[in-house]
């Protein structure tokens, strides 16, 4: 999955410390978890820009799992992806 670039609407993506657009990468069993979602909404509204709209991947399951935010791309792959 990848998150988008827009330095002109995020202002945090001018940081040279991370790599923008990152990636992030998970196997096929940890997505098909029964816990694991793609969210586009949250208390019954559109999800905003705040809380990675259009699209946010959550996994509460995954302890320390960094979600994905803003994901503009979802690729499927037979090997290990680099990732964030």
């Amino acid at each position: 999955m990848l998150t988008f670039l827009r330095r002109s609407e995020a202002k945090g993506q001018q940081e040279k410390w991370f790599p923008w657009p990152y990636y992030e990468g998970i196997t096929i069993d940890e997505a098909m978890n029964e816990l694991t979602l793609l969210a586009t909404g949250i208390y019954g509204h559109e999800l905003p820009p705040q809380h990675g709209a259009p699209v946010r991947l959550v996994t509460p399951w995954k302890y320390g799992y960094k979600s994905i935010k803003s994901i503009v791309l979802i690729e499927l792959v037979d090997k290990k992806t680099r990732t964030f």
